[in-house]
């Protein structure tokens, strides 16, 4: 007779196991809406991050025209200010005037 128990109590605890696995996988299923609102809201954040992103690489493009253009205007100065502060060159000496000869 103790045959049949053991079954009735193996029936129990199988039945209390397919409970457990289903009260699990549907249980969490508030918890499944929780992380698929934060994966939105994270996906909306990267989106922002990369149009920012995108923002300050258009700004630095800009900005490195502008200091490339200033470069040039600088050099452009540089150079007169060289060539005004230079020593005058002594101008080119005249051949000596070949001596004029009279006539008669």
């Amino acid at each position: 007779m103790a045959q049949p128990t053991d079954n009735k109590v193996s029936l129990g605890c199988g039945t209390l196991i397919l409970i457990a696995l289903i009260v699990l996988l549907f249980g969490n299923s508030g918890g499944n809406s929780d992380l698929k609102r934060e994966i939105r809201s994270l996906k909306n954040e990267i989106g922002s991050i990369g149009r920012k992103t995108s923002e300050v690489q258009s700004e630095v493009k800009n900005l490195q025209v502008q200091l490339q253009a200033q470069n040039e205007t600088l050099r452009r100065m540089q150079d007169m200010l060289a060539k005004s502060s230079a020593p005058p060159q002594p101008p080119p000496s005249a051949p000596p005037a070949e001596p004029k000869v009279e006539s008669e």
